[in-house]
């Protein structure tokens, strides 16, 4: 039962018939009573530490995932959940032990990425960049399709004035042209970058490519209105009123 209760969780989320709190107390209970006869194994344990970690009790999530650890130690999600515990006690040196450990252990890309993308945001955070940048470059490369990967890379080449940072703005840009997070995101990184005139460049070359998309061409005669009202007040002006025919 206890790996119905922890699927049915997984997949309705709050939407199913026994509220979420109860469907916790239920697997806590059952793991407690095959432990307490000596039956309970790694995926029990697992499933008790992620159901912890996701009522914000870590430090026994940590428990119940170490003694999973035990006997399941090259399980890719089970130490993605260990790092992701240790990262919320601020445990640096733990969390990037097991964030590593499920970059060698996942086998798909998307997982194995986002871990590789954890380590990067671990470095980064504790003002180790070049690590980071080696762990964000290995995110994207093992999936050029993380965001958050190559939002990270660019952020860094663009504030270093590092080679690359075209080739990375092209690839954030084209992988979701229409997200208004990447508009906001990409203003933010070049503007603290001081480097508003490349962005603004960018942009007005995507006018054409993307003529027939109207939410695309709103977005960028918008942000281009952003870009141009502290120097040129009047064609800030007409981009603004351009992205209001296309919204």
């Amino acid at each position: 039962m206890i790996e119905y209760y922890f699927q049915s969780y997984m997949f309705y989320g709050n939407d199913w018939v026994i509220p979420t709190d109860t469907v916790f107390v239920y697997i806590n209970k059952g793991v407690q009573e095959l432990a307490a006869i000596k039956k309970a194994e790694a995926r029990q344990y697992f499933i008790l530490g992620y159901t912890l970690l996701a009522q914000q009790r870590t430090k026994e999530a940590i428990v119940y995932l170490n003694k999973a650890y035990l006997t399941d130690s090259k399980n890719g999600e089970l130490n993605f959940n260990l790092g992701a515990a240790y990262e919320q006690i601020y445990d640096a040196d733990s969390s990037l032990k097991y964030y590593k450990n499920a970059i060698a252990y996942y086998e798909d890309s998307v997982n194995k990425s986002e871990a590789a993308f954890k380590v990067g945001y671990i470095y980064e955070a504790n003002n180790k960049k070049d690590y980071a940048l080696t762990y964000y470059k290995m995110s994207y490369k093992i999936s050029s399709n993380n965001y958050y990967a190559i939002r990270s890379i660019l952020k860094y080449l663009v504030a270093e004035n590092r080679n690359g940072s075209n080739e990375m703005l092209a690839a954030l840009f084209y992988l979701v042209p229409e997200s208004t997070m990447l508009y906001n995101d990409l203003y933010d990184i070049y503007y603290f970058g001081n480097r508003l005139n490349d962005l603004r460049d960018f942009y007005i070359a995507q006018l054409e490519i993307f003529k027939e998309k109207n939410r695309v061409m709103g977005h960028l005669n918008f942000y281009l209105s952003q870009i141009e009202k502290e120097k040129n007040k009047e064609k800030a002006l007409d981009y603004l009123k351009r992205a209001k025919f296309f919204i």
